[in-house]
């Protein structure tokens, strides 16, 4: 289990991605995985993105530690509301962030300071690597479904 000291320290390190190549959020049902390293250690992430199936507004975007596949960060655009640990419910899009003892099970509304157009999923991707500290992002492209 990871400790919340060592989370912090995980979130506070610059990382980047192996591969810098455009990143192109899926269409519906698609998923994808991209690889990102910690500069200052041998620290190894996957980003895993999913895209809803119907409605192409629902996504996730999650980072893991790579070496024991906890969940880091999450966030959720669409879906059912979620329930914490104390009992409260936090309403879609929300960001799940690790906690000791509790993993990835609580949740926060989006921050707005900090995720300024959650409705647009390329911004919305951006600054969720900003967060997790990610430096040299790439290009982000949504594909939408053609009709």
């Amino acid at each position: 289990m990871l400790v919340q000291d060592d989370f912090d320290i995980l979130m506070g390190s610059s990382k980047y991605f192996n591969d810098n190549s455009a990143i192109i959020i899926p269409d519906n049902g698609g998923k994808i995985n991209r690889y990102i390293y910690s500069e200052n250690s041998k620290d190894q992430f996957v980003l895993n993105i999913e895209r809803g199936r119907i409605d192409l507004r629902k996504v996730k975007y999650q980072t893991r530690d790579k070496s024991t596949n906890t969940v880091l960060l999450r966030i959720d655009t669409k879906g059912p509301r979620h329930l914490n640990p104390d009992g409260n419910f936090v309403e879609c899009p929300h960001m799940h962030i690790y906690r000791e003892n509790y993993g990835d099970k609580w949740a926060l509304p989006l921050d707005s300071s900090i995720f300024s157009d959650s409705d647009n999923l390329g911004n919305l991707l951006r600054d969720f690597l900003i967060y997790f500290n990610v430096q040299d992002i790439p290009t982000i492209f949504s594909v939408e479904k053609m009709v």
